[in-house]
């Protein structure tokens, strides 16, 4: 019997590449925005990034018939991948059933509200960070919060963290010293490499 065709569309936001990149990273500027009568603030940096081609991604998605639409993306690009994950939902561009966010070492992206309108959205999101990767740490900021929680790799084993509100700067700047924590434990080809090791 035939196997059934799954017509799939992937969105994928590739990492911080250059010094702009980095700096976007340690922006700490937030953002107001208003949904459905609603507050919530939202990294500036990376919403100015994504704004610079939504209309690209609605154009292209418009009138288009898919099964499933995966967003994806490392560091800053899985912030970007968040960030257009909430837009074309909240826009009616893709019904939440419809779409999954999949992301690697995510920085904090935004405040606590937000976190509370885009769960709101049951919007399917796997937010995958490796032991020893100090980004998903950041920014320091005490209005930051992750989204949702987390697929955390450690020892060749996956465990669902719930969130952490905030990280002190001590604590932070131990860490850096901490020789378990490096930034070489970004690497997407580290993630790749823990993944493989892992027995689903």
């Amino acid at each position: 019997c035939a196997l059934p065709i799954y017509n799939n569309i992937y969105i994928c936001f590739k990492g911080s590449s250059n010094f702009i990149d980095w700096k976007t990273n340690f922006d700490k500027s937030l953002i107001t925005h208003y949904h459905n009568f609603h507050i919530f603030s939202i990294h500036k940096g990376y919403y100015m990034q994504y704004i610079s081609v939504s209309n690209k991604i609605h154009n292209y998605l418009y009138n288009k018939n898919f099964d499933k639409l995966y967003i994806c993306g490392h560091s800053l690009g899985g912030a970007l991948a968040t960030i257009c994950s909430f837009d074309l939902v909240i826009n009616n561009i893709v019904h939440y059933n419809n779409i999954s966010c999949i992301t690697f070492g995510i920085p904090r992206i935004g405040d606590y509200n937000f976190s509370l309108i885009y769960n709101f959205y049951n919007i399917t999101t796997y937010r995958i960070v490796l032991s020893g990767d100090p980004v998903p740490k950041l920014p320091l900021n005490p209005y930051y919060i992750h989204l949702t929680p987390s697929y955390y790799l450690k020892n060749n084993n996956i465990y669902y963290k719930p969130n952490k509100i905030y990280l002190a700067y001590k604590k932070f700047i131990s860490y850096l010293f901490d020789t378990h924590f490096s930034f070489k434990n970004h690497s997407i080809n580290q993630y790749i490499h823990t993944l493989d090791l892992i027995n689903f």
